[in-house]
């Protein structure tokens, strides 16, 4: 969701919130998923880690057409 808390209305939390170690914040973020409120950011289809992988991830990645994180699967 990014580093800027309001940079995604009308989510709440940014990514370096998740980071927290606060047994308070993570309760909050536990309670989130738990209800449904917080949802986890989409994965896309894993790109092998090859030349060709990169390649593609980054043709991916250029076109702007992913709505999930872009990774890398290292066997």
């Amino acid at each position: 969701m990014g580093f800027d808390p309001n940079g995604h209305p009308p989510r709440k939390y940014a990514a370096f919130y998740c980071l927290c170690n606060k047994p308070s914040a993570q309760a909050t973020i536990a309670k989130g998923l738990v209800e449904g409120t917080l949802k986890i950011p989409l994965v896309e289809p894993a790109y092998p880690f090859t030349e060709q992988g990169a390649k593609d991830m980054l043709t991916a990645q250029a076109k702007g057409a992913h709505t999930g994180k872009l990774i890398m699967k290292i066997e």
